[in-house]
Order: structure tokens, then sequence, then C-alpha cells
């Protein structure tokens, strides 16, 4: 529905209402701000200051940002609709896409974003945050290897002895 939603409306990931009238028509209700939303040029500025100043630019680097109050499942859930050929892409992975086709970044190999959840044990030494990385790989980076794929693989902790 959000895709027929963002075809008449001309809008992407914008909070909706739908709901039927009384002649058996549908009423659409699109909330959008008269100011853009800078939430996504906050983080790819963000994200190019660290690359221009944290960086050599002489080695691979990877860049991680993470989304405090972001549940893994909606992270989840925006991975899901930018692998659906039947949806827009998210605003998300049109920042990344246009962030990593600039030129002088040819040494990040790669962008990650993470959901935060609570903070819990896992192993005597090791803590969960509960939330979940949406990787984006950089096949296209000077320094890119193939290991660099399986970084946010899900991995099984070893138990520890007590």
């Amino acid at each position: 529905m959000r895709s027929v939603i963002e075809k008449l409306t001309k809008t992407q990931n914008q909070e909706s209402i739908l709901t039927g009238t009384e002649a058996g028509g549908v009423l659409v209700f699109v909330v959008q701000s008269a100011l853009r939303n800078d939430l996504m040029d906050a983080v790819f500025k963000t994200l190019g200051d660290a690359a221009k100043d944290q960086m050599t630019g002489t080695r691979p680097a990877l860049l991680i940002a993470g989304f405090n109050g972001l549940s893994r499942e909606h992270l989840l859930s925006i991975a899901q609709q930018d692998h659906d050929a039947h949806q827009q892409p998210t605003a998300l992975a049109t920042g990344v896409s246009h962030f990593l086709a600039a030129g002088h970044r040819g040494h990040v190999a790669g962008v990650a974003f993470l959901s935060r959840g609570a903070l819990r044990p896992a192993t005597d030494n090791a803590f969960d945050i509960g939330g979940r990385a949406y990787y984006f790989p950089n096949r296209e980076s000077r320094f890119w290897h193939n290991d660099f794929d399986g970084l946010f693989a899900e991995q099984n902790l070893p138990q520890t002895r007590t």
C-alpha cells in the first residue's frame, strides 16, 4: 500500500493515514513538513566528516553509525523495503548510494547502521545491545576485499565456563 501512496502523492517515507469514506471512496492524508527532513543530511554530513577527518585515505575504512531508539525490527523493515524490487529504496539506501559514489571516498569499504536496544549480558565479558546491523558494502572501493562481506553476519558467541 505504501508504494501506491508514494506514487500518488509523490512523497517517500512520509507518515500517512488511509480511511474509507461514506461514499465508498478512500481519503489519503500524508503528513510532510514544509521544511526539509534533515536527519539524513545530518547523518551523511557526520559520516562525510569522519571519512575526511578521521581516516587516512590510505587504508580501508568502515564507517558505522548508530541509531539510538530505532528497534531491530524497524531497521530490518528498512532493509526489507530496500531489497524489495516492488518498492522504492528508502532514504537511507539512496543516501548511502550517493555517499559512496563520491570519488574522494574510495577508501570507504562500507557503511553500517546499527539499531540499539537494551544492554544485556551475553557472556561473562561481552554484552548484547539487542540491535541489528544494516551493512552497505562498497565493492567499488580500491581497498575492497571479499573478506569484508562477512563482517556483519550473525554469529553465536562461544559459551564460557562457570
